[in-house]
């Protein structure tokens, strides 16, 4: 990798251009990671309408990257949306107002 880069960059500018080269090659292997599914086949893994998975996109509450008509979405989005928008319970003291003096 290095070696062709020396080739290719002489210049001062060669710094930045190695720290974008490096930096893109960090983020194509971030998201191969990810594994993007459509929101047909994400419907189908949670059990929950397409409709109302294609409602949240349009929302932007679940994410997504769209790509031309397409919009693919990761695996987990169904799992993270839930947990975001998980309500905690209050206390049973201060739900009954005990707390408050």
């Amino acid at each position: 990798m290095f070696p062709l880069y020396a080739q290719m960059c002489t210049n001062d500018d060669s710094r930045s251009y190695l720290y974008r080269f490096v930096h893109q090659e960090v983020q194509m292997s971030t998201l191969e990671a990810v594994e993007l599914i459509s929101p047909r086949q994400l419907a189908r893994r949670t059990g929950w309408a397409e409709k109302r998975i294609r409602t949240l996109i349009d929302n932007r509450h679940l994410r997504y990257i769209r790509i031309g008509t397409r919009y693919l979405l990761p695996v987990n989005a169904v799992d993270e949306y839930i947990a975001r928008e998980m309500v905690e319970p209050v206390s049973e003291v201060k739900a009954r107002g005990e707390g408050d003096d």
